[in-house]
């Protein structure tokens, strides 16, 4: 899709074209934000893709119904509802308003892209939200990190069930518990201001609370001595390293032990199937066969 921009000079006047991609919106297609009556050049123009651009807005989007735990703000999903499904108030005005989910964190273009493509919105809880949205979509299409809701609407929430988890983005954020940030842009005449945008407090998506859990699974700091001396902090530094590497090998058992029983399940239920046909008898005892040496294999391991 083009657009084409006049942009009028004392000496002449020329028109500049912008190819953006559909997928990509606010990323690829420069978007244009007046500042004391002026245009800005794409050097200058806003973009909320930007980290450091994202962690000057003003933080004044409230989190409605969301837990805090001691490293901040979090979305206990899979937690008891009882009616309080997590939100936001919607505090720019303009003909619309722009919901982006970012992670918090600084990273390289190229990882920031991949992020908006694989993030998958929550649901929005109120149908007329979600018709608006899709409506919105065919006029003005957006990533799969965003939605668009009308800016009469004084708060926003979401299901609190489908939400994509902090953990399945470690890789991408370089940390143990990656945090996101919700950001609201005006769309004032077709235009996203972004100078304009205001910010939530960062925050995390857990499954559930987890009290038995040991204090550095949950982040808690590392306590330590007052007196600090470089020996100690080299050592502190090795032990947290050691507690990270401890932690990413227990989510790796924990995901092989969770496709070693879901194989034994379809297997078992292929045995259990095979076993009424006579002509399948020497394939179930050879199965069988190879399912006892394998336990015996992990047995001594």
């Amino acid at each position: 899709m083009l657009f084409s921009i006049q942009k009028k000079t004392k000496q002449k006047t020329y028109s500049k074209k912008i190819t953006y991609s559909t997928n990509m919106l606010t990323s690829e297609y420069k978007h244009i934000c007046t500042t004391k009556g002026k245009m800005l050049s794409d050097e200058e123009t806003e973009d909320i893709n930007n980290y450091n651009f994202r962690n000057k807005l003003p933080e004044t989007v409230q989190l409605l119904n969301w837990n805090h735990n001691n490293r901040g703000w979090v979305n206990h999903r899979d937690g008891p509802i009882l009616g309080k499904h997590p939100g936001i108030t919607n505090c720019v005005r303009g003909d619309q308003t722009l919901i982006s989910i970012y992670l918090n964190h600084d990273m390289d273009e190229k990882m920031n892209m991949k992020f908006c493509k694989q993030y998958k919105m929550p649901q929005l809880l109120n149908k007329q939200h979600v018709s608006a949205d899709d409506t919105m979509r065919n006029k003005m299409p957006i990533g799969a990190h965003q939605q668009w809701i009308s800016s009469n609407i004084h708060t926003v929430q979401w299901k609190k069930r489908p939400w994509e988890l902090s953990r399945n983005f470690r890789d991408m954020a370089g940390t143990k518990f990656p945090k996101f940030v919700i950001v609201l842009t005006p769309c004032i005449n077709g235009i996203l201001r972004y100078e304009k945008s205001a910010r939530t407090s960062p925050f995390e998506i857990c499954s559930k609370d987890q009290p038995n859990v040991s204090n550095f699974e949950r982040g808690d700091a590392i306590t330590t001595s007052r007196r600090r001396t470089p020996e100690t902090e080299r050592a502190n530094a090795t032990l947290r390293t050691i507690q990270a590497d401890i932690l990413r090998l227990r989510d790796e058992i924990k995901n092989q032990e969770e496709i070693t029983n879901e194989y034994d399940m379809r297997t078992s239920f292929g045995v259990a199937i095979a076993q009424s046909d006579p002509s399948a008898q020497k394939i179930v005892t050879s199965i069988k066969f190879y399912q006892k040496r394998i336990v015996r294999i992990f047995d001594k391991c």
